[in-house]
């Protein structure tokens, strides 16, 4: 109970949808009680060589969710008992197993929500910083064209002060 890796599949395999006695329950939805799984070739062994399987599909509102997989050591090791047992075991997960999956939606339909929001307001700040510095650049602009207009202005005034040919000329450009 203590260790660390009690959760942890020590061989895991991989079975696609459809082969294998778990795949194909997965596929039909129905389960299988295989007596002798020497003449099963579907059987996919692992680390534990049953001799016997009982499948049982995990399902909720027409779907398959998952498979609940048992195998025994012995030939023809379970019962219609044990059939009907793991079938009210799956029956009990699978509305547990399906409001877990649906959490799990919820909760990355709600993450990217975060991301995109975040991603949103991010943008919102780049094209606030872009329209400042085109402010800046449009202000920048003016005033240098301000600038010109001032210097020429400037220029002539000097230039008139240098030779003021009529009596209230200076006296204007002084004002």
């Amino acid at each position: 109970i203590k260790s660390p890796n009690r959760h942890k599949i020590k061989d895991p395999i991989v079975i696609v949808y459809g082969d294998g006695i778990v795949g194909t329950v997965a596929a039909t939805g129905n389960a299988e009680c295989i007596g002798d799984l020497r003449s099963d070739p579907r059987y996919i062994p692992d680390q534990f060589a049953g001799k016997s399987d009982l499948a049982v599909p995990i399902a909720f509102e027409g779907n398959v969710l998952g498979v609940l997989d048992s195998e025994c050591s012995r030939l023809h090791g379970f019962t219609a008992t044990d059939e009907a047992m793991a079938t009210s075991v799956a029956a009990i997960a699978a509305p547990r197993i399906a409001s877990a999956l649906a959490q799990q939606k919820q909760d990355s339909a709600e993450k990217t929500l975060v991301d995109v929001q975040k991603e949103s307001e991010r943008r919102e700040d780049l094209l606030r910083v872009q329209r400042h510095e085109s402010l800046g650049l449009l202000a920048g602009g003016i005033a240098h064209d301000f600038n010109n207009l001032l210097t020429a202005i400037l220029g002539n005034i000097c230039l008139a002060r240098e030779d003021p040919t009529a009596p209230d000329t200076s006296e204007l450009l002084e004002e």
